[in-house]
């Protein structure tokens, strides 16, 4: 799609390929990464954050109607009570943790 889209892609990818040391390619990785990361940032930079308001409230039931809505689904399912026991304890351990 992208070499459709743009042909000098798919010249590029035509040419001949110089042999790169395993050293290079590590390099050359790092820096497509630095680049892809940093085009990034710039592309978002100019974006205005989303400032609404956390309601930490409705969060917190919608996470709690999700997991019950798991253990049902596990329960239904025919979950062995191992399972059903650690995720209780899992789940407990988060909510008292957190």
């Amino acid at each position: 799609m992208a070499c459709a889209d743009q042909p000098l892609i798919a010249k590029a990818l035509r040419a001949p390929q110089p042999a790169i040391s395993p050293l290079g390619k590590d390099m050359f990785t790092r820096m497509l990464l630095s680049c892809l990361v940093d085009a990034d940032r710039l592309d978002t930079a100019g974006l205005a954050p989303l400032q609404e308001p956390l309601q930490s409230g409705l969060r917190l039931s919608q996470l709690m109607n999700a997991l019950e809505k798991v253990q049902r689904r596990a329960h239904e399912e025919g979950a062995s009570a191992i399972v059903l026991a650690v995720r209780a304890e899992v789940q407990q351990l988060c909510a008292k943790a957190a």
